[in-house]
């Protein structure tokens, strides 16, 4: 199996279900950051914070590597192993968006991807 994608945990999903497949890295490796959030007008903001420092606990990290993705902590190992090393021997060029342009791209995937209108 062959894809071009810049996720590579969705590869990684599909070696560790048993698919003959694997990734490998092109220069430059793009690297997009993401925010945790709770909504302002969450009815239970408490449990949702709890939500937040379990998932970027040690144990929240460990917990999605095995899902295949890629752990936000240095000091969680990823599944399988190597994956961050064979990024960082890439030129990695981190890719941060600012709230406006994270809506504008999001509107710009729906109406290319998924076929609706922005």
């Amino acid at each position: 199996m062959v894809a071009l994608t810049n996720y590579v945990n969705l590869t990684i999903n599909q070696k560790l279900a048993g698919a003959a497949t694997d990734f490998f890295t092109m220069d430059p490796v793009g690297v997009f950051y993401m925010q945790v959030a709770a909504s302002a007008q969450a009815p239970h903001p408490n449990a949702a914070r709890l939500a937040t420092n379990f998932i970027l606990s040690v144990e929240g990290q460990t917990m999605l590597t095995r899902r295949g993705r890629i752990p936000s902590r240095p000091d969680v190992e990823t599944n399988p192993p190597g994956v961050l090393k064979a990024l960082h021997e890439r030129n990695v060029m981190p890719i941060q968006l600012n709230a406006e342009q994270e809506k504008k791209a999001d509107g710009i995937f729906k109406e290319l991807i998924a076929g609706r209108p922005r």
